[in-house]
């Protein structure tokens, strides 16, 4: 018997029964997870809604120029919430071809469903490095300013 769980030379899909019953419940999660994240994604998309349309208002209220920062804050949420249904779809999509490839024991669908797993890891992956830069763009932005108010 061979140590690999996956044989590409191999018509059929080779996976052992304990993985594929690992896989099956980690499809269970990734579709939990997936869902999690379009309506979480639904709610920032109403919250912009009501940052567009309320936000200069409340600024107003509140005795602040607001300059149409509501409508600029709405949009912000509306490409945030854009940007995050991305890993909720590749995880969506991961958890229906794996559901599928191995009910019909089909390489092509563990293929996608593979493909969609490395989607949602890039995709995660450079987010986290994105932030990471932004964050320390912002630290050294924070110390010259800092700098340069003392040193005058």
């Amino acid at each position: 018997m061979k140590d690999t769980l996956y044989d590409i030379n191999e018509e059929e899909l080779r996976i052992e029964k304990t993985a594929q019953k690992y896989l099956k419940e980690t499809a269970s999660w990734s579709t939990f997870l997936a869902i999690v994240g379009f309506f979480i994604a639904g709610l920032i998309i109403l919250g912009s809604i009501v940052i567009a349309a309320l936000g200069s208002s409340l600024l107003a209220m509140a005795g602040m120029a607001s300059y149409g920062y509501g409508a600029l804050f709405g949009l912000v949420f509306v490409v945030f919430a854009i940007v995050y249904i991305f890993p909720s779809l590749y995880l969506f999509r991961f958890a229906d071809a794996t559901k599928s490839g191995l009910a019909s024991q089909s390489n092509s669908q563990m293929q996608k469903a593979f493909l969609n797993l490395k989607s949602f890891y890039k995709f995660v992956g450079i987010a986290i490095l994105a932030i990471i830069i932004f964050y320390v763009v912002l630290i050294i932005g924070v110390i010259v300013v800092v700098i340069f108010k003392y040193a005058i």
